[in-house]
């Protein structure tokens, strides 16, 4: 699957390779179907309070939204699965919460995000998406702090 990763503000500073690296263990772990791209944006808080008010009406920053691709495949046959945004400097603040290093949250919030994409849906399920979350957690993120 291509994956295509932009950052969207000088200050937010990511390691593309790893984040693709990441990506595509999760992808293997866990198939997109017929999916061919996905998206990721790394932005920082004003950018990501600007979509979340855009497109959820909610006035404030968050960690990471999901915005799934469209159902039926492009006129040129391709089929993205959808995009994610991520605050940078939400993930480091969370991160830091939780004693571990930015890496491993934002490996947590692209499971995360990349659920939603599939469409699972944590608000309506009976826990299945965090299960499979859990799941997931165990068989692919780093190792925590010693």
């Amino acid at each position: 699957m291509d994956v295509v990763i932009q950052t969207a503000a000088a200050s937010v500073r990511v390691d593309d390779g790893r984040i693709r690296s990441f990506l595509t263990r999760l992808i293997d772990v866990c198939p997109a179907g017929d999916a061919d791209s996905i998206g990721i944006r790394f932005v920082d808080e004003e950018g990501m309070r600007d979509a979340n008010r855009s497109y959820r009406g909610i006035d404030r920053s968050t960690d990471v939204l999901s915005f799934p691709g469209e159902d039926m495949p492009a006129a040129d046959g391709s089929h993205t699965l959808g995009d994610l945004m991520i605050s940078v400097p939400t993930a480091q603040r969370q991160a830091d919460e939780r004693g571990h290093e930015l890496e491993r949250e934002l490996q947590r919030l692209l499971i995360h995000g990349y659920l939603h994409l599939l469409g699972y849906d944590h608000d309506t399920d009976a826990g299945e998406m965090l299960d499979l979350e859990r799941n997931l957690h165990e068989r692919l993120l780093l190792e925590e702090p010693a």
